[in-house]
């Protein structure tokens, strides 16, 4: 159960954050940087004092891409990085204090080193060896990042809090695309509403929300595991295990509502699809409960209602609404056309290039920029460019051996959630798993359309696999997680 000590925390960092983003905008940034300090050494004192409060910030934070980061000499710096890394620290710290030195048993560490190795290996094709380097260290630490959380989460409890804190987190920050979205409708300076200028109304005709994130597709990213969770709670029988909501499904009502808008105004075409295969695999999943009158009626109120607030939105940009509509529908439906389509077959084929060049261990791991770019060492005024593939940039830089590790890094943890899922007799652990899993395909699906792998949110999401996999194979009988014969385990 969430706890009214947990609720009590939460509702002083959102009044803290709320508090500093008022300050920053009328008396300056310093006094912001000042605040912020207090706050983050509030954090990590509960973070020292228990390392599971970390896993509770971080999944609240992690929206906070751009807003919420910190430019560092030349770095950018997020706050849920810092939380990580003092998270990681505060549990390594905790294990030589108890001199109890215990890692959890991870099957997915396996295909993980393999795939950490052959990066590495594929340096010594880097040409730009200090970018190649650097995002070498920065997908080392989100992967370590990942691997430690199993080793935090031990209840059911701990698992609830979780997910009442990347609720709330994703409440919060989706109310602030809204914002952003009538702001900028109003006119108002970006420096306002958060908007970067590529995605003000000026361009479309209305804005693309990003909220947090660096741009509308990552956005869009990471609304899929809270719709995923947030879906398979209101479609299940189980109810989400908050004492005061208990009986209630309105706040996931709310929630759901509030998701849907905000991943339809990113106007986001690879988040719609991954978007619509979480909806139609949840759906499919849970059909029979689905075909229900407790259950269509407020199912139809809910798509009414996003419809009707996503026209009006479209009508009141002082356009004609048929104008509008003619312009988000052709942004959001033309993959296969326009200025975006070629620029994506010129990477795609830049891409393949690459790894003719070098099929093996590909040209290096963050190397695609480079190569792509005039010069190796000359960052372009853009920035560098990426392949908008994962799975190609993958192939691009770390050639077959990396993309094939990848792939069993997939099947591993896609085959692990299944027999997670088919064991367990715990309905709680069931749903979350179900979530998790759809949640970790349609983010796979949306990365055929962007290429960057050392995301916070992907590998928390992943983490947070790994430690339901781990409670649910340990309740069921069936599946024992202690017996070193079962694959998988």
């Amino acid at each position: 159960m969430v706890n009214q000590k947990l609720i009590q925390y939460i509702t002083v960092i959102i009044g803290s954050l709320m508090a500093g983003y008022l300050v920053s905008i009328f008396l300056g940034k310093i006094i912001f940087l000042i605040l912020g300090t207090i706050v983050f050494l509030i954090f990590i004192f509960f973070i020292l004092k228990n390392p599971i409060y970390g896993l509770y910030l971080i999944a609240f934070f992690l929206p906070f891409e751009r807003i919420g980061s910190y430019e560092l000499g030349g770095f950018t710096v997020r706050l849920s990085q810092l939380l990580a890394l003092i998270t990681i620290f505060a549990w390594i710290t905790q294990m030589l204090i108890q001199k109890k030195v215990k890692v959890v048993r991870n099957p997915i560490l396996l295909p993980l080193g393999l795939f950490i190795f052959i990066n590495f290996l594929s340096l010594i094709n880097a040409e730009n060896l200090r970018k190649s380097f650097l995002t070498f260290l920065f997908l080392l630490f989100t992967i370590l990042f990942a691997l430690t959380i199993p080793n935090l989460i031990k209840k059911k409890d701990e698992v609830s809090k979780i997910i009442f804190t990347l609720f709330l987190g994703c409440f919060l920050v989706c109310v602030f695309g809204l914002w952003q979205f009538a702001g900028d409708m109003m006119g108002l300076s970006s420096n306002l509403t958060g908007l970067r200028p590529q995605y003000t109304k000026t361009i479309l005709g209305f804005p693309r929300i990003q909220a947090t994130a660096l741009e509308p597709l990552y956005f869009a990213n990471y609304l899929l595991t809270p719709l995923a969770l947030a879906l398979v709670f209101f479609l299940s029988k189980f109810s989400f295990p908050l004492d005061w909501f208990k009986t209630k499904h309105w706040y996931l009502e709310l929630l759901l509502i509030i998701i849907i808008i905000n991943l339809v105004l990113t106007v986001a075409r690879g988040g719609y699809i991954a978007g619509i295969f979480i909806l139609l695999a949840i759906g499919f999943i849970y059909f029979k409960k689905v075909i229900t009158l407790q259950k269509v009626i407020p199912m139809l109120v809910v798509a009414g209602i996003i419809g009707y607030i996503i026209i009006r939105i479209l009508a009141s940009t002082g356009e004609l609404l048929e104008n509008n509509l003619e312009k988000f529908k052709f942004h959001a439906t033309n993959i296969f056309a326009g200025a975006a389509y070629e620029e994506r077959l010129e990477m795609y084929e830049k891409a393949f290039s690459a790894f003719r060049s070098s099929p093996l261990l590909g040209i290096g791991i963050g190397g695609y920029g480079p190569y792509a770019a005039f010069h190796p060492y000359v960052k372009p005024q853009e920035g560098w460019k990426i392949v908008n593939n994962e799975f190609l940039e993958i192939l691009a830089e770390t050639g077959i051996l990396g993309l094939v590790a990848f792939f069993i890094f997939i099947f591993m943890i896609l085959a692990r959630s299944y027999k997670a899922i088919k064991f367990t007799e715990d309905l709680f652990l069931k749903t979350i798993m179900i979530a998790l899993t759809i949640a970790f395909i349609g983010i796979l699906i949306q990365y055929q359309t962007f290429s960057i792998l050392y995301i916070m949110h992907i590998w928390f999401l992943i983490g947070f696999m790994i430690a339901v996999q781990n409670m649910a194979i340990i309740d069921s009988q069936k599946y024992p997680f202690k017996n070193p014969k079962i694959f998988l385990q």
